[in-house]
């Protein structure tokens, strides 16, 4: 069995996590047509809700699941994402403010959520290091060269794209295929970022290890947003520009993920 290297400071906060998004995506994505009754900021569509709330819903099992693992090296990507998301998603808060309901308690609770990881992550890599040092164990099988540059490639275009998305989100509202507030296309941005820019980066030296959990998050997700797409009963223009390519983009993160879990299969 592996050695426990994940300090309890560490496996407290990713229960704090669990305990704060998980009742954030069950709540939208279950009951998305009453999202303007109790959500932080104004969601129109409950497909919008859906997709937002996927996010939530995925990693509230997700770090469920993290906290029971034994191996820092396993959790250092998902921990390094989270605060990525945590920071775009507060810069988008930035950017509309005015859509908030300011004073709800989901909104109070949505700001917390978002803070704390800025300042929590960098205190448990801290304490991390103190408590077990900076070595890792970096044995183990190795990402292919073709998988290598295929995740480097995703990241070329998927880093880019999530930023134009970012920076033009109300030009880019109009071309969705059903009516979305610019708030909500940022929001969704920054999903863009971490879940096909971010592996390339957090692959590090190809260790599959480094990244096999955090695959496993990304494929749970796509699925998670294909279903939204499908099931859901409002309007969906298939002819808007985004029409086919957001469940293509969904489409090749599930493939992508999928593809990587059964090639590495039973190998660490």
């Amino acid at each position: 069995m592996t050695n426990n290297t994940i300090t309890r400071e560490a496996r407290f906060f990713i229960w704090l996590v669990v305990a704060v998004i998980g009742p954030f995506g069950l709540l939208l994505y279950l009951y998305p047509g009453g999202a303007g009754e109790y959500w932080a900021w104004r969601i129109a569509q409950p497909r919008t809700a859906m997709m937002v709330g996927a996010i939530y819903f995925c990693c509230g099992f997700y770090y469920a699941y993290l906290a029971r693992q034994r191996e820092w090296l396993q959790l250092k990507s998902s921990l390094r994402s989270l605060f990525v998301v945590a920071a775009w998603l507060l810069v988008a808060a930035m950017f509309h403010w005015d859509d908030f309901f300011q004073y709800r308690v989901l909104t109070l609770t949505w700001l917390g959520a978002y803070y704390l990881p800025l300042f929590a992550i960098p205190i448990l890599f801290r304490i991390q290091s103190e408590r077990f040092g900076r070595d890792e164990d970096i044995t183990g099988v190795h990402l292919a060269t073709g998988w290598r540059v295929w995740l480097i490639a995703r990241a070329v275009v998927y880093g880019p794209l999530a930023v134009a998305i970012f920076i033009h989100a109300s030009t880019i509202s109009t071309y969705w295929p059903w009516p979305i507030e610019p708030l909500n296309i940022r929001i969704f941005s920054g999903q863009i970022a971490v879940f096909g820019a971010f592996p390339a980066l957090a692959m590090g030296d190809g260790l599959w290890r480094r990244i096999r959990l955090f695959m496993m998050l990304t494929a749970g997700l796509a699925v998670a947003h294909l279903v939204a797409l499908l099931v859901n009963g409002t309007p969906y223009n298939i002819n808007a520009p985004a029409g086919r390519w957001l469940p293509a983009m969904f489409a090749e993160w599930l493939i992508t993920s999928a593809a990587l879990l059964w090639s590495y299969r039973n190998r660490k």
